[in-house]
């Protein structure tokens, strides 16, 4: 819920408050390091864009060497409509309205042809 509080609370009037840097961010959302995840896909860079931070992917991208940027599910989370080997990427088509942000990934060599285990790429959002 954390992830999707600005998301959820958008247009009742109430303010967000925003972690001001990545490391409060990461530790706001109990995440170890900028790789933790990366093994599931559940990663920071993927919270970071259901948050829609770009400040957060941007702070991800540079400051991560060894950041997977596709960091693909590893298994379907069906209640929340993210299907195996869904990447980065097309979470971010599906889930945000942010051409910059999805710039961002595909500067950052992400493949916007790569598919889920239903044939789905983030071309298809």
């Amino acid at each position: 819920l954390h992830s999707h509080r600005a998301h959820l609370l958008r247009g009742t009037g109430r303010q967000v408050e925003e972690e001001p840097t990545l490391e409060a961010w990461l530790d706001a959302m109990r995440f170890a390091s900028p790789t933790d995840g990366q093994s599931t896909g559940m990663c920071p860079l993927r919270y970071a864009v259901f948050t829609g931070r770009q400040d957060l992917v941007e702070a991800l991208l540079t400051a991560t060497p060894r950041l997977d940027v596709e960091a693909p599910l590893t298994k379907m989370y069906g209640d929340y409509g993210m299907m195996k080997g869904e990447t980065v990427l097309c979470a971010a088509a599906r889930h945000s309205d942010n051409p910059p942000m999805l710039k961002l990934l595909l500067d950052a060599k992400a493949n916007p042809l790569r598919k889920c285990t239903l044939g789905w790429s983030s071309l298809f959002w």
